[in-house]
């Protein structure tokens, strides 16, 4: 290999940009906290999904599970949009 044609090479690898590094986010609102449901199950909320959407931010999504109490769906502004209860766990006569 010619020394240009090295020097080309690593002038390649030399700009492949470094691993980027974590970035710090502090949460400026926070969702309702949720220990359990009113019938006394078992809905500790964690598990969440964010559907963030770049071009309308106000239609960007917070999906948490409650474990047996369902899901609940919130904004950016950390508001429960909607809640999705749990169906009966499969043979529970309910």
């Amino acid at each position: 290999m010619s020394a240009s044609a090295l020097a080309a090479a690593l002038g390649v690898v030399a700009a492949v940009p470094a691993t980027p590094q974590p970035v710090g986010v502090t949460a400026r609102v926070e969702t309702p906290v949720v220990h359990d449901d009113e019938a006394g199950g078992n809905a500790d909320a964690d598990g969440p999904a964010v559907r963030a959407d770049p071009t309308r931010p106000g239609r960007s999504l917070v999906i948490g599970t409650l474990k047996e109490g369902g899901l609940d769906v919130y904004g950016l502004d950390g508001r429960r949009l909607q809640h999705i209860a749990a169906p009966p766990a499969p043979g529970d006569a309910g």
